[in-house]
């Protein structure tokens, strides 16, 4: 897929060929928190606790269930990152920690959130 100029009224780079980021019908939120340790990537998968936004420990002491939020934007340590706490998201699209690498296993990850993860249909 080529880079495209997310910003309202911006020119594209290079060809457009949308993510289809959404997998159904869901309320969206959003909201912002402070990258705490790494960069992060867009569309990244991360866990917000007290210090910020920071990649999920996946385990027997994970993370799982957890304020289980996914990133709107890349940013570097230390920045805002507007995130998504809500919404049904297509789970192609996401940037998953490795040990997550099923369908069934990112869909546990966020049971009990307020974010669903589901999958589009290709025609």
């Amino acid at each position: 897929m080529t880079t495209v100029n997310d910003l309202a009224g911006g020119d594209l780079v290079g060809t457009y060929e949308p993510s289809q980021l959404y997998a159904g019908e869901a309320p969206i939120v959003t909201d912002a928190a402070v990258a705490v340790a790494d960069d992060i990537l867009k569309y990244e998968v991360l866990v917000l606790d007290v210090t910020g936004l920071r990649r999920p420990i996946i385990g027997e002491e994970g993370d799982t269930g957890a304020k289980c939020v996914i990133a709107a934007q890349p940013a570097k340590a230390g920045q805002q990152v507007p995130y998504f706490a809500a919404g049904k998201f297509n789970h192609e699209v996401l940037v998953w920690p490795a040990e997550l690498d099923t369908y069934a296993k990112r869909k546990e990850f966020f049971q009990g959130t307020d974010i669903h993860i589901g999958h589009i249909t290709k025609a």
